[in-house]
């Protein structure tokens, strides 16, 4: 590991709260004494920092540094491609990092190719999730008519003319279906400033995802700035996602909340479907969290806001179903907070579902343990499971990571299912009790133990900003009741022993 390295990682574990400075201190002292491993080894050896926490800053590291291990010479889109399919689940790191060597070797007999190709040959990825990945990393494949050539086409629109470079004698199509992941060099090319979709003209890419792209965008009429959202590919887009992607628009149309990014258009423009929403400027919670733990307090403010919105939301029969940080956003001049991405918000009077059966839909480590179910049904999502998610960020908020984190997602569903989730205490002993005992509520792995409504989590996260501690004494606590119990339990022995005793007394015994 480099100096560089090194700095950084000390910077993110000292900003997320994992170290002390003077551990930190004692630790690079060693180094400079002649010690040779990584400043992380060296915490751990010593004590100072837990696996988890350890872990945690090294893929915040890897993160920031945007490279793999020098010897292997990977491109940065590589590296995005690797992370992306770890993320997603299609595959695991070990088989990423394998492939990354193969691909080095490969390399290094003059064999160009991509990590994608590769992991193919290997086994480890279809064709279809290649395809998939590359439209994660704003691209698209297109195919030149004429020469057969595929290019990796970035920031693609449909109706853009893009002329085939290698033979210059036709425009790039959309290939009906993806035989090969053979691609020539990248074809960069974003959307060009003044694309018109509908009535919006397009300023800027904000976001994209594996099905759906963000753009800052003007309607024409109205000089309004808006995040136009729209499908990436709708004719490659199965009619679930068409589905998923016009219920996202209907549902945050019913709701109208300071707190919940507002709609103001849904239509259709040569086949494709996009809605407008308000467009807010600002970072997501998860750029937040990257770079420091916010303070106690204003975690529990943060989650009292959502708390509201979402009780809001529930009480007009919308489940989010998908609380996270990505989903979350903090207006950069007045810090209002911002509930955004309800593509997989269920409605109350919903009889089938919009997922697939047997397929689990949401991000693994704020799913709620009903969503891990295989063959959940819509009965089965209500304000509880919103309250669960909203619980596992208030965790992560308070501690610097979610209660269940793993590479790999199938671990963190099952650990959802069969276990507890820890106390937040354990990892950050400043926690006070009371918002250890609100924060575990909400992660019951039984509903009928969580809290039953948003608006009652919200009132006890309010007692707990604003009131006294006696008045936080009478939060509901499954602990401070158990020790009532016992205190009670012991204060009747005590009586009937000194009942028994003065019984004796008087009676002449003693």
């Amino acid at each position: 590991m480099t100096g560089q390295e090194d700095i950084l990682f000390g910077k993110i574990a000292l900003a997320r709260g994992f170290i002390t400075r003077e551990y930190l201190d004692e630790c690079v002292r060693l180094q400079v004494d002649g010690r040779k491993e990584p400043l992380g080894k060296l915490l751990r050896e010593k004590g100072y920092i837990t696996q988890d926490n350890l872990e945690t800053v090294l893929r915040l590291q890897d993160k920031r540094l945007g490279k793999m291990h020098a010897r292997l010479r990977v491109p940065k889109r590589e590296i995005l491609f690797g992370r992306i399919a770890v993320k997603l689940g299609m595959a695991k790191k070990e088989q990423v990092f394998e492939s990354l060597r193969e691909q080095a070797l490969l390399r290094d007999m003059g064999k160009k190719y991509r990590l994608g190709q590769v992991m193919i040959m290997k086994g480890y990825l279809s064709v279809g999730q290649v395809e998939m990945l590359l439209r994660c990393q704003h691209k698209t494949i297109l195919r030149c008519p004429k020469c057969t050539t595929q290019f990796n086409v970035e920031g693609y629109l449909p109706q853009m003319a893009i002329t085939c470079r290698k033979c210059g004698g036709a425009t790039l199509e959309e290939p009906s279906q993806l035989a090969s992941p053979e691609v020539a060099e990248d074809e960069h090319r974003r959307a060009p400033a003044g694309h018109h979709i509908g009535d919006y003209e397009l300023i800027a890419e904000i976001s994209r995802g594996g099905m759906g792209v963000v753009y800052k965008a003007k309607r024409k009429d109205f000089d309004r700035i808006v995040a136009l959202k729209m499908l990436l590919d709708e004719k490659r887009s199965s009619e679930n996602e068409v589905t998923r992607f016009k219920h996202e628009a209907e549902s945050i149309a019913r709701l109208s909340h300071p707190n919940i990014v507002a709609i103001y258009d849904l239509n259709v423009s040569e086949g494709r479907y996009y809605f407008a929403m308000e467009f807010v400027e600002g970072e997501s919670l998860e750029d937040v969290l990257e770079r420091r733990r916010p303070t106690i307090k204003k975690s529990l403010e943060i989650a009292y806001t959502l708390a509201l919105a979402l009780h809001y939301a529930h009480r007009r029969g919308i489940y989010h179903r998908d609380v996270k940080p990505s989903n979350i956003l903090m207006e950069k001049e007045t810090g209002r907070i911002v509930l955004t991405d309800f593509g997989l918000a269920v409605k109350e009077e919903q009889t089938s579902r919009l997922t697939r059966s047997g397929y689990a839909m949401g991000t693994p480590t704020y799913m709620a343990p009903e969503q891990c179910q295989a063959q959940a049904s819509p009965a089965a999502f209500d304000a509880r499971t919103d309250i669960y998610q909203l619980g596992t960020l208030l965790f992560e908020m308070l501690t610097g990571n979610p209660p269940f984190d793993s590479p790999s997602p199938i671990e963190i569903l099952l650990k959802k299912i069969s276990q507890d989730a820890p106390e937040p205490r354990l990892t950050n002993p400043e926690i006070p009790l009371a918002a250890q005992e609100i924060c575990m509520r909400c992660l019951r792995r039984d509903k009928s133990e969580r809290y039953q409504t948003c608006e009652e989590l919200a009132g006890h996260l309010e007692m707990l900003i604003t009131g006294s501690g006696e008045e936080l004494l009478e939060l509901y606590s499954p602990a401070l009741d158990t020790l009532k119990v016992f205190v009670t339990l012991g204060l009747a022995g005590v009586a009937v022993y000194c009942g028994y005793q003065l019984y004796l007394f008087f009676s002449g015994h003693v």
